[in-house]
């Protein structure tokens, strides 16, 4: 096996394996053999950088799946306009890349990484757990401050709890993702993310001023 000459590029491509592998299996499934066999790289070079498979999975969680949570969900909120609408267009755009098949197969083999780490290891790893929450903190303050905007320039109304909204928002958008893996069956996800648009529109409507 080759090993890269810059740390930059052997931590890249550890990270790229142990999420590829953490994503598959889970952390329980995940092998140190199998990410090296991924990466192409040496027992010495991973356990240079990540003395465990634990730190291993932390860093791949903080350095690959937490931009990866940004770049979908809160990322697609920073253009200007209505919060209202632009929550919609997330939930009516992610319905649509289900439907192509963009995040179709993958969502419903695997789910989201997000989520699919934190129920595996959440209850039972404090590191984890906090770690995993310090992302869904990210998501639900990212999703509340784009409320929390409209409200300032009377786009919605004040007496709206934005971190509630945003909690139901993630709550919805992960549920859909993990009832089309429990069901196998994609239309349980463009049913739930149809219905959530929906509800935006005749429910958030009134946060209108």
């Amino acid at each position: 096996m080759g090993r890269p000459k810059q740390p930059k590029t052997t931590k890249r491509l550890l990270l790229e394996a142990a999420f590829e592998q953490l994503y598959l299996h889970g952390f329980h499934g995940t092998s140190i053999s199998a990410v090296l066999e991924r990466s192409g790289l040496t027992k010495g070079a991973l356990f240079h950088h990540y003395p465990s498979k634990k730190a291993l999975a932390l860093a791949t969680l903080e350095q690959v799946i937490t931009p990866l949570i940004y770049e979908r969900w809160l990322e697609p909120l920073e253009q200007p306009g209505n919060p209202v609408d632009i929550l919609q267009e997330l939930f009516r755009n992610t319905e649509q890349r289900i439907m192509l098949g963009d995040l179709g197969e993958r969502a419903l083999l695997l789910g989201c990484p997000l989520g699919q780490l934190a129920q595996e290891m959440a209850p039972l790893d404090a590191d984890f757990r906090e770690a995993c929450e310090q992302v869904f903190t990210m998501w639900r303050e990212g999703m509340a401050g784009v409320l929390e905007m409209g409200q300032q320039q009377k786009q919605v109304r004040t007496d709206v709890d934005s971190n509630a909204v945003a909690r139901f928002l993630i709550a919805a958008l992960e549920g859909s993702i993990s009832l089309a893996r429990q069901a196998a069956d994609l239309d349980a996800a463009r049913d739930c993310l149809r219905e959530c648009s929906q509800h935006l529109v005749q429910h958030l409507e009134w946060m209108r001023y």
